[in-house]
């Protein structure tokens, strides 16, 4: 795991005082880069200089002035400084342009609609765009604009871009900074580090980086680069999920055979942040238990349609009713053998999250979060003693993570609006035993009855 290997040297160097004063943390790893950074600004820092000697900006919109002024400025108290910059742009170019659009496009299939708004920004920025120019543009549009093949842009952006960019006029979002501003950073730099830093130490962290831009050259020479691209590594992926999930499973107290690490490194790719995901919803579901199964996978981690319900919930309880019913029609193309079950899966969430809101509305459970955890060790058992006979049973049968997520769902409504999807539910249903209606247009009902634009049904 070479980039795991620099990173732990690197931090060794920041708690001696012997780190080189530039440093850029980069790939297509977000977790591993994101974990990197805020590592290794802790190591720098002492946490009770923090407040003083840390400073942190946004990397897509702080002018280069800004980021020199802050390293060049003496920290406030004695000791180390840091200036961390997160989604330092000044390292892309359009020779970045394919990746970051790319990576957009996966952050929006995986509804992750902020960051992948905030990545195709920076692209339409390295394009010279506007988002209405964004809007505008055609296939061949982006080709040139980011120096790609027509066919390449063309499969890029078609099915999501579009219906993104609206999200972005509609919500707002402020535009990254244009323009290439790598050579003032990098004339910027060179003049500091010429007369010396001083104890501080710029921490810069991206998700790509042109190679051959001067300022990447910069830090390469005179600074430490870390690098968690996972496409120039090949094999080396496979590795690193491994070694990662072994790490994991000890700091966890867990064990599975390594036939079942395989798999599981399998399903979540390339995309270690995931893996942790997964293990943590493994840990929850398994609890007390310390060894996972066959069947802990299968039920956690395989890919299931009742996650895709869970998201469609989610944006129900939101009032989003164009993104709830964008999830919806997009779930029926892409599963379709699952439209059978979708309803089923549908009616027992909304089940579990009314008796959750009646324990709720009783005062036997919190209407403030509570941490899975909390949850799974206190509450759970607890409701499995005092709950009234059959119920109490029943309850003891649940697995405590699914009604943990339930429950977070269920503090999202009144309990007026769950019996009324209750209500809608048991009608529906009755509509298709019984009429020719089907399962797409009842689940389309049933968003717009919800969301408040029908107040009865139409199938």
């Amino acid at each position: 795991m070479p980039g795991q290997a620099d990173l732990e040297q690197a931090l060794a160097e920041a708690r001696e005082g012997s780190l080189r004063p530039i440093v850029l943390i980069y790939g297509d790893q977000d977790y591993l880069v994101r974990q990197a950074y805020d590592r290794l600004l802790d190591a720098l820092v002492p946490e009770d200089r923090k407040a003083f000697n840390l400073e942190q900006l946004d990397g897509t919109r702080a002018d280069v002035q800004m980021v020199l002024d802050a390293l060049a400025t003496p920290p406030m108290m004695e000791g180390p400084k840091a200036v961390g910059v997160y989604d330092a742009r000044y390292f892309q170019s359009k020779a970045n342009g394919g990746e970051m659009l790319q990576k957009a496009r996966e952050k929006w299939a995986a509804n992750e609609v902020l960051p992948a708004l905030r990545q195709l920004g920076r692209v339409v920025a390295l394009a010279g765009w506007t988002w209405e120019d964004a809007v505008a543009a055609d296939a061949a549009g982006w080709a040139q604009a980011l120096d790609l093949g027509e066919s390449e842009a063309a499969q890029l952006t078609e099915g999501w871009c579009r219906d993104a960019l609206a999200q972005a006029q509609r919500s707002a979002l402020e535009q990254p900074s244009q323009g290439d501003d790598a050579s003032a950073m990098e004339e910027g730099l060179q003049a500091l580090l010429n007369v010396g830093l001083s104890g501080a130490t710029l921490v810069c962290a991206c998700t790509s980086a042109d190679q051959r831009k001067k300022l990447y050259k910069l830090f390469h020479e005179r600074g430490r680069v870390l690098d968690f691209k996972s496409s120039d590594k090949g094999e080396q992926v496979v590795l690193t999920a491994k070694a990662f999930l072994a790490n994991l499973l000890k700091q966890k107290g867990l064990t599975m055979k390594a036939r079942l690490g395989e798999r599981l490194a399998s399903a979540c790719g390339k995309d270690l942040g995931l893996l942790e995901q997964e293990l943590n919803k493994i840990e929850s579901w398994i609890w007390p238990r310390t060894e996972v199964t066959d069947d802990d996978l299968a039920v956690v981690v395989l890919p299931r349609p009742e996650e895709k319900v869970f998201v469609i919930v989610d944006a129900l309880a939101a009032r989003n009713m164009g993104n709830a019913l964008r999830l919806l029609r997009q779930f029926l193309a892409e599963e379709k053998d699952a439209r059978y079950q979708i309803f089923g899966f549908l009616a027992s969430e909304v089940r579990r999250m009314v008796l959750l809101r009646a324990l709720i509305d009783e005062g036997l459970v919190s209407s403030r979060a509570t941490d899975d955890f909390a949850f799974r060790a206190q509450v759970h058992p607890k409701l499995g003693k005092e709950l009234p006979g059959a119920l109490a049973a029943s309850w003891r049968k649940t697995n405590a993570w699914a009604m943990s997520q339930a429950l977070k769902r269920a503090r999202a409504l009144d309990s007026r609006q769950l019996h009324g999807l209750i209500g809608f539910l048991a009608e529906a249903d009755l509509k298709l035993k019984s009429s020719g209606a089907g399962h797409q247009e009842v689940l389309e009902e049933l968003v717009l009855r919800f969301c408040g634009v029908r107040e009865e049904a139409t199938f």
